[in-house]
């Protein structure tokens, strides 16, 4: 059986035809939809269903009359031999379109460009320039431009100069594919990791998947409400946990914000908010956090008392570096001063100095980092993040202190906030000491244990008590009185 993905080779010639006939921006779209040949079936199953699997993989998918459209009855399977004697004649100076040159855009690229060598590619920032045969000479043109969009608009004026006639404004029709080509390429402009941009390709690539095993190709045909909701009720089998799929809908969130600030789609599919089910991440108690610290054995057992009195994310704690801790002279004060991982925002931590002391005589092996004995330059820090907080579960298993839900390591840095705030450092600095880009961030997770709020809220509450007594006691007196 073959599937409609793009892995199989009946596929990508069925896609191929497709952007041929029915994208502009195409290379080959002035020798087919531009001359008004069109791609008639709407499925790929419908294209399958018609002309089968290739008999080999030498054949291809060919045209039997080559003035008609892909269409029933006009397409099969072809050898090499029956493509080069069925060819359309192209002599020299040939015109479509009464008397227009067929025109290529191609690029010229430059010389530390990557894409040097493809002078069809659409990514790069390079020079477009225009190509043309008339009565056996061949014509370049210079566009001015960079982008492929700007080229095709340059190559229907000269269309336009060269027959006199007004150029027709053809409808710009954006294949999925380019449009995640482009946000892709995007993406590792802004210098995000590899595993930031492994997450993007793997979820978009199943977005593809989906939209074309519906035979829905372009990006007004896929980014519409009603598939992104087919899409997302697939997200369960693949995604168990609520908290994975509310994260795979903000990436593509992402991306549908890229596709209309680029003007591609003209609003934005609002899909509804996952809600993320488990329980709140719950501080340790004091007796908890002895019995885990004594439970926990070697470098593993540091890394507990560093996320505990510095609430650093395990990611952070177990990739912090010998050179993020600093020591101030003045103020005989040790801190951690480096980027929070997740959201790049800036740290500076103090921490207790016999924890200081104790970070410092960690041995691993590794001259740069304090907990991670890092053995290649390609190795996941993501993993090894995977790794200690395994090891730090254990400790928790072997306390036998219990936890809810998965976010184990998490209820260390949940201790240091809860703390702070229990002893009336103000939110708005907890927000920084925790690396949270905004405070709102850290009300929703930790608002509960403001002390001082807590407080005002106690008085607040308290008080209409004894307003409500007083008013029975004067009420009471009354009556007496007048008794």
């Amino acid at each position: 059986m073959h599937r409609p993905t793009s892995q199989s080779a009946e596929y990508r010639a069925f896609y191929s035809a497709f952007g041929r006939c029915r994208n502009p921006q195409h290379p080959d779209y002035v020798n087919y939809g531009g001359r008004g040949i069109q791609f008639k079936f709407e499925s790929f199953a419908d294209f399958l269903d018609c002309i089968g699997p290739k008999p080999t993989p030498q054949h291809s998918l060919d045209r039997m009359n080559n003035g008609g459209h892909y269409e029933r009855g006009n397409v099969r399977w072809s050898t090499p031999a029956e493509q080069a004697a069925n060819r359309r004649p192209h002599p020299s100076g040939y015109r479509h379109n009464g008397g227009v040159p067929v025109i290529t855009i191609f690029v010229r690229h430059s010389a530390d460009c990557k894409y040097a060598g493809d002078e069809f590619n659409k990514r790069c920032d390079c020079r477009k320039h225009l190509r043309w045969t008339q009565h056996g000479k061949q014509y370049r043109r210079k566009t001015g431009v960079r982008s492929w969009a700007a080229a095709e608009e340059k190559k229907r004026e000269l269309e336009a100069q060269l027959t006199g006639r007004v150029p027709e404004t053809t409808p710009d029709v954006l294949l999925l594919e380019q449009a995640v080509e482009t946000f892709e390429a995007n993406k590792q402009a802004q210098g995000l990791k590899p595993r930031v941009l492994a997450m993007y390709k793997r979820e978009l690539t199943r977005l593809r998947n989906f939209s074309e095993g519906r035979g829905l190709l372009t990006v007004s045909q896929a980014l519409t409400l009603d598939n992104l909701i087919g899409l997302r009720a697939t997200w369960p089998s693949t995604y168990p946990s609520s908290y994975s799929r509310a994260v795979v809908q903000k990436h593509l969130n992402h991306f549908l914000r890229f596709c209309y600030n680029a003007g591609w789609i003209p609003r934005i599919p609002k899909l509804d908010t996952i809600k993320i089910d488990g329980p709140e991440t719950e501080p340790l108690t004091e007796a908890e956090y002895n019995k885990v610290v004594e439970a926990a054995t070697g470098k593993t057992r540091t890394l507990i008392k560093l996320m505990r009195w510095s609430g650093l994310a395990v990611r952070d704690a177990s990739t912090l570096e010998r050179g993020d801790l600093d020591f101030n002279k003045g103020k005989n004060l040790y801190r951690i001063i480096r980027e929070r991982t997740k959201t790049g925002t800036p740290l500076y931590i103090p921490i207790p100095k016999d924890l200081a002391d104790e970070l410092l005589t960690v041995l691993n092996g590794n001259e740069k980092f304090v907990f991670w004995n890092r053995q290649k330059d390609d190795s996941s820090e993501y993993r090894h993040a995977g790794y200690m907080g395994e090891q730090v579960a254990k400790a928790f298993a072997a306390a036998d202190v219990k936890s809810k839900g998965h976010m184990i390591s998490h209820r260390l840095r949940a201790t240091f906030a809860v703390d702070l705030l229990q002893k009336g450092v103000p939110l708005e600095h907890v927000s920084k000491l925790l690396g949270h880009k905004s405070v709102t961030t850290t009300e929703r997770h930790y608002a509960k244990w403001v002390k001082g709020r807590q407080d005002l809220l106690d008085a607040l509450v308290s008080a209409t008590w004894d307003k409500k007594k007083k008013k029975k006691t004067e009420a009471k007196a009354t009556k007496e009185q007048e008794a």
